[in-house]
């Protein structure tokens, strides 16, 4: 695996505890680092703790000589990580992007995986003929990954903290009261992992397949792969029903805490670990054994007879592997037919797009918008035609002026605000761009009806939110009040404490000597200073009143 980039000790730290972490189990692969300079003395200390599997070249992917030098066309993969704390978020992409032509210009096949900042800049990658997303190759948006989990997460509180903690590799911590703290650090240490499933559970519905795995393996099957019998293309169907029955060969998708637990699936046997109440004991037993002998069999008598199909698998791409990087992508398919590209082996998380297809408006009650400035928009919205956008995911309404969407301390006040959602920006004139349009594009879904989505306060400098808010014109009921998160009679005007959820952004730039702790030192005093706030619940007495 090559990696390049952005090289410092902070992103090879991170990545390196991520990829070689132990419950990955059997990591053989050999990771190289490329990069235009030299490594500082804190950089070079880090590769000489692994010096059995990473290796430093000094030399750039622009040029020809040092590819060749790093032999990129025997690489099972190249990463290319991108400078999250840039000040012009597109030059970064861009420079990226020069990469990634320069790398597929001499070599076509080689997998690349890139981060990039700014999801607009996404397309730029397939203008490059050689970018195969079915080979592999695959993109990265930090901004769009980190703005849609916080976007579901004020749909769905603690969703982000939930993803987070699966996508992240980390030990268990053993603790012995019984405690929620106990649980959590339980949780925290799981991770998903895909194996095959043993030909124990062939026939089986999925249902029953994941009590057995539940019950008897301490393992939570989530999905499982399919092919398509209309486009032959390999999917991924998350929690179907009890209609779909496992094949022979079937690969799972488990949550686990090492790869080594999930093999419990691979080894399985009814016969020999049916009466088995510890999972730790569940090998590979001989009828196990028999039948990698007869597929083995069958794959020599193929080699000798010419071209077929080998329906069970033996040990193919396994988790931990090297094998794991050079799997080509899948389509993730839900219970309700939503699909999204996504990848096989460890599972890097997609946002499922949203069905436009919705529930009539006369089964939800209506909810009462608050007065903002663009009232007329709702009402012509009320009508029988509704607005979405042109793939029909997303509401949409006329392209409206900053001006008309901007509100004053009292008409914030006035307006009674409640249900909605704030959100706090810090960011500055000249800060880099967000990208708020990846916080608003999910809470804004079609799978909503008009009445149910929430009203979005912006809070924040207002030359900044004009810079973004080419992006944002075309959404209902989205407001802005320019001033301050840190300011309490701002606070107040948006009527914080009603609010459904309280969105916190901290800004991108940070200089090269500050400590990347202090990062997040405005989120943290603006949450602060909000929960010491201090509301009258007029509003709560009110209706408690109305109701008594």
């Amino acid at each position: 695996v090559v990696v390049c980039g952005h090289i410092t000790y902070e992103s090879v730290s991170n990545f390196l505890k991520d990829f070689l972490h132990k419950d990955r189990d059997d990591v053989n692969v050999e990771i190289i680092f490329l990069h235009p300079l030299p490594p500082n003395l804190q950089l070079e200390a880090l590769l000489k703790r692994h010096f059995t599997q990473v290796e430093f070249f000094e030399g750039s992917v622009l040029n020809a000589g040092d590819l060749a030098r790093v032999k990129i066309e025997d690489a099972d993969a190249c990463l290319i990580i991108a400078n999250k704390y840039c000040n012009n978020p597109d030059a970064e992409d861009a420079a990226n992007i020069m990469r990634v032509i320069s790398i597929k210009n001499y070599c076509s096949h080689v997998r690349l995986i890139i981060q990039m900042m700014q999801y607009h800049n996404k397309a730029y990658l397939l203008n490059i003929p050689s970018w195969n997303w079915k080979e592999g190759d695959d993109v990265i948006c930090l901004a769009e990954l980190k703005l849609g989990f916080i976007a579901q997460s004020c749909l769905a509180p603690g969703f982000s903290t939930v993803m987070a903690n699966l996508f992240a590799m980390r030990s268990t911590v053993l603790m012995e009261e019984d405690s929620w703290q106990k649980h959590y650090l339980g949780g925290v240490a799981a991770e998903m992992y895909t194996e095959y499933l043993s030909s124990a559970f062939t026939g089986m519905s999925f249902p029953q397949v994941s009590e057995v795995c539940f019950v008897k393996l301490q393992l939570l099957l989530i999905a499982v792969e399919f092919q398509g019998s209309e486009t032959q293309e390999k999917e991924i169907l998350i929690n179907p029903n009890s209609s779909y029955h496992i094949k022979e060969g079937t690969l799972g998708f488990f949550i686990a805490q090492s790869a080594k637990e999930v093999r419990r699936a691979y080894f399985y046997c009814k016969q020999c670990h049916g009466d088995i109440k510890q999972p730790d004991k569940i090998k590979k037993c001989k009828c196990m054994q028999a039948l990698e002998a007869q597929a083995n069999n069958k794959v020599n008598v193929a080699a000798l007879e010419g071209p077929t199909q080998v329906v069970a698998p033996t040990k193919k791409k396994r988790n931990g592997n090297s094998n794991e990087l050079d799997s080509p992508k899948r389509n993730i398919r839900n219970f309700h037919g939503m699909t999204s590209r996504g990848k096989k082996g460890r599972v890097i998380p997609v946002s499922l797009p949203i069905s436009p297809s919705r529930l009539p408006d006369s089964s939800l009650p209506p909810i009462n918008s608050p007065s903002l400035p663009n009232n007329d928009e709702a009402r012509d919205l009320d009508c029988d035609t509704k607005k979405y956008d042109s793939t029909g995911m997303f509401h949409w309404c006329p392209s409206r002026d900053q001006e008309k969407a901007i509100l004053s301390r009292n008409e914030a006040a006035m307006s009674v605000l409640s249900g909605h959602v704030v959100v706090c920006i810090f960011s500055t004139a000249d800060s880099p761009l967000i990208g708020l349009r990846n916080l608003v594009m999910p809470l804004r879904a079609s799978n909503f009806s008009y009445h149910e989505l929430k009203t979005i306060v912006l809070l924040g400098d207002l030359d900044y939110i004009k810079r973004e808010w080419d992006m944002l014109c075309n959404f209902p009921k989205v407001a802005v009040l320019p001033g301050s998160p840190m300011c309490r009679a701002d606070l107040r005007a948006v009527n914080v404490n009603l609010c459904d959820m309280c969105v916190i952004l901290s800004p991108n730039n940070q200089s090269q000597e500050q400590d990347p702790c202090l990062q997040d030192k405005e989120a943290i005093l603006c949450s602060l200073n909000i929960k010491s706030m201090q509301f009258d619940d007029s509003i709560g007495l009110l209706q408690a009143n109305s109701q008594g």
